[in-house]
This record gives C-alpha cells, sequence and structure tokens, in this order.
C-alpha cells in the first residue's frame, strides 16, 4: 500500500508540472508579446484537459486508498477553510468593484483587464489553498489532543 501511495505522489507530481509548464507556455507566449504561441492553442487546451483528467483519476485513486482520519480532515479543511477563504475572496472582490479607484493601479500594474481577471481567479484560487491548508491543519491540532 505504501508503495502505491509513492507512485501516486509521483505521478501527482508529474502531471503537476505538466500542468504548469503548459500553463507556463502559454503566459510566457503572451508576456513576451508573441502574436502566436509556439504551440496552437488548442494544443494547449487539449494538453491541459488531459492533464485535469489525468490528476482527477489519480485524486480519485488516493482517495479510496485513504483512512477515515485521513478522509476527514481533507473535508473539513475544504469545507471551512476553503468556504472560509472563498468568502474573503469575495469580499475582497467586491470592495475592488465597489472602489474602482483602488483597482485601477492594480490594473495599470499587471497590463489591462485580461491581467487583472487572470490574477484574481489565481489569487482566489491561493486563497482557498490557504484557507484549504489551515483548516485541514486545525483538524489534525485538534484530534491529536
Amino acid at each position: 500500500m505504501l508503495l502505491s501511495l509513492r507512485r501516486s505522489l509521483v505521478a501527482m507530481l508529474a502531471v503537476g508540472g505538466l500542468l504548469a509548464f503548459a500553463v507556463g507556455l502559454l503566459f510566457g507566449a503572451k508576456d513576451a508579446g508573441a502574436q502566436v504561441s509556439p504551440i496552437p492553442f488548442a494544443v494547449l487546451l487539449v494538453l491541459l484537459a488531459a492533464v485535469n483528467v489525468a490528476a482527477l483519476r489519480l485524486s480519485w485513486r488516493w482517495w479510496k486508498t485513504a483512512d477515515e482520519a485521513v478522509r476527514q480532515a481533507h473535508m473539513s479543511g475544504y469545507f471551512y477553510g476553503g468556504s472560509l477563504a472563498t468568502c474573503v475572496a469575495l469580499c475582497i472582490a467586491a470592495l475592488l468593484l465597489a472602489a474602482p479607484s483602488l483597482a485601477a493601479p492594480l490594473g495599470m500594474a499587471l497590463g489591462g483587464p485580461e491581467a487583472v481577471f487572470a490574477a484574481g481567479a489565481f489569487f482566489c484560487f491561493f486563497l482557498q489553498l490557504i484557507g484549504y491548508g489551515a483548516g485541514w491543519a486545525v483538524w489534525w491540532l485538534r484530534a491529536s489532543r
């Protein structure tokens, strides 16, 4: 069982690396000012879809081997930490929409509405990841008492 978990971890890291590589190619071409990406957008889209399917399959395989305590910790972290982080991200978005003078410097610094949208999406994702990690850690701290 431990060997299969290690294989799953290595496979998930490889899938994450492929995803990061594909996204890097996409954003790298845009930042370099290239009109045409070195890899066609349709190919990148198919690559991203394949990587996501592989990640979901590996995650499902790992989930089936996890014990009940590990599952509860992840569900608690996702529900409490991820939900709270989503609320915080939505409050920040509402603040920036209500006060455009706060968002204007951000838009100029990032280079336009597309970049602001992408930065907002990544910000929300990373905020949820941080909230999830905090919720997961709190669950384990409470369970270890």
